[in-house]
């Protein structure tokens, strides 16, 4: 089985959370013997730059290695936000949580109705505040979903930890364009 993995860092030298997790389990699968490629940023960590919104600078020099028996390619980001604009933009989502929040009312945390809750808000408000969210997080790097179309076909398995690049797997034009590449299998979200 060949399995692809999609993340926004990957490493053995990252310890937070997810990326942790992220490598820990493609390494099992590795051992266990699933083929495993991953296409990462050039990232190690990215740094915040407003409250909602990050760079994400090149840190790895190298472009495609063998980390324990896992092909990784790293490309690099194409675009982050500009601190300022990524200020307006978490200012104007912040400002439309507190509202929700004003006229929803707060929800306790453990609550049995949470996930109903912040699915009904979602749901009502408006796509733009989605767009500016998914603008504003990143990473977005063109080089990784130009190649990522292209080995969509080669994997039996695709596993997504990255934002953008899931988002734009489920969306019409590229499930199109994935299909067109010669049918690759469904995307499988991480997180």
């Amino acid at each position: 089985m060949k399995a692809l993995h999609i993340f926004p860092t990957f490493g053995p030298e990252l310890f937070n959370g997810a990326e942790r997790h992220e490598y820990l389990l493609s390494k099992k699968l590795a051992e266990l013997g699933v083929a495993i490629s991953v296409f990462t940023t050039q990232t190690k960590n990215a740094r915040q730059t407003s409250a909602l919104s990050s760079d994400w600078p090149s840190e790895y020099t190298e472009r495609a290695e063998i980390v324990d028996a896992m092909q990784v390619r790293r490309f690099p980001v194409s675009f982050s936000l500009s601190p300022r604009i990524g200020y307006v933009l978490s200012r104007a989502m912040l400002k439309r949580w507190n509202r929700e929040e004003e006229c929803g009312g707060l929800m306790v945390k453990g609550s049995r109705n949470l996930v109903e809750y912040y699915h009904r808000r979602a749901i009502e408000r408006p796509l733009a505040y989605d767009l500016m969210m998914m603008l504003a997080r990143g990473p977005y790097s063109i080089g990784l979903l130009a190649r990522l179309i292209s080995a969509a076909r080669e994997h039996d398995v695709l596993l997504v930890g990255f934002t953008p690049f899931r988002a734009e797997l489920a969306g019409h034009s590229s499930r199109q364009c994935v299909a067109q590449a010669g049918g690759a299998p469904s995307p499988v979200p991480s997180r």
